[in-house]
């Protein structure tokens, strides 16, 4: 079984454009393609985060 440490390192590597944030809201990867952050200013994934919220 995996520690958790060995399981963000891990995942790192397959996740090359995610900054890993404590908080995913977007913020850090907006604008990036493909990411989490979405397409250009990454907006509405901003704003999805704040609504679910």
């Amino acid at each position: 079984m995996k520690t958790l440490e060995e399981v963000k390192i891990q995942a790192k590597v397959n996740m090359s454009i995610c900054k890993m944030c404590k908080i995913c809201n977007g913020e850090v990867c907006r604008g990036w393609t493909p990411g989490p952050g979405g397409k250009g200013t990454g907006s509405t994934f901003i704003r999805n985060v704040a609504k679910l919220k």
